[in-house]
């Protein structure tokens, strides 16, 4: 995670998430721009065209997002992107505050070239919808968009469960947590491998292994 005070840190990441940023700091925002440029995937939600003194910069109009601004009124709302739709939910006072972009012709979503990136943007501020389902579904189609290939596959839809891997050059590292206040069977397929791997985490309880790229397991800890 990089600030906007920070954004020289940023690296050269494949894809940029910037959540319901509503405004940015003009150093920030062409900084994001030329790593765009550069190649990088954008995926930013609601209105961004606004500076660090919340003046209206026409920003969006020069990456060809054309929307106008306004006020979020409705607390359900329909997000619809090119692998799917979702209902997001704006509780409590979130309608007396928000805003949102509006496109002419009504659509939620939008993907814009950009030198030799993509900006994905959503017309809605995501990150601050009560559907945190469809946070991670708009965040895995763009993980797809920016080139990204899974290492895993499993079929647990348990919430309280992080499956995490980290590939070194001949093995993977996988490191799985709970936040679940019973024991969960974990299982899942090591892409790379082809192997499958399947344990009981324990409650609030976490465990480590490492793949090779030949499916062995070389190292574990609390798997069992």
């Amino acid at each position: 995670m990089v600030g906007e005070y920070q954004i020289e840190s940023l690296g050269n990441p494949k894809l940029i998430i910037i959540p319901s940023p509503f405004e940015l700091t003009d150093h920030a925002w062409q900084f994001v721009l030329g790593k765009v440029k550069g190649g990088a995937t954008l995926l930013i939600s609601g209105r961004f065209d606004e500076d660090a003194h919340f003046h209206t910069t026409g920003r969006q109009n020069e990456v060809g997002l054309n929307y106008d601004s306004g006020l979020l009124t409705a607390r359900e709302n329909i997000l619809t992107w090119p692998e799917g739709e979702a209902q997001l939910i704006y509780s409590g006072d979130k309608t007396t505050y928000l805003d949102r972009a509006f496109f002419p012709d009504g659509r939620t979503f939008s993907t814009q070239t950009l030198g030799q990136g993509k900006i994905i943007f959503s017309a809605l501020p995501l990150e601050l919808n009560d559907n945190l389902q469809a946070i991670g579904e708009v965040y895995k189609y763009a993980a797809k968009q920016a080139g990204f290939t899974s290492a895993y596959s499993t079929s647990l839809q348990d919430p309280a469960i992080l499956i995490c891997p980290t590939r070194f050059p001949h093995a993977t590292l996988y490191v799985i947590t709970s936040e679940s206040g019973k024991a969960t069977n974990v299982s899942f397929e090591d892409h790379h491998s082809g192997k499958h791997f399947s344990t009981t985490l324990e409650a609030g309880r976490a465990a480590m292994l490492v793949v090779a790229e030949g499916g062995q397991m070389l190292a574990s800890y609390g798997w069992k």
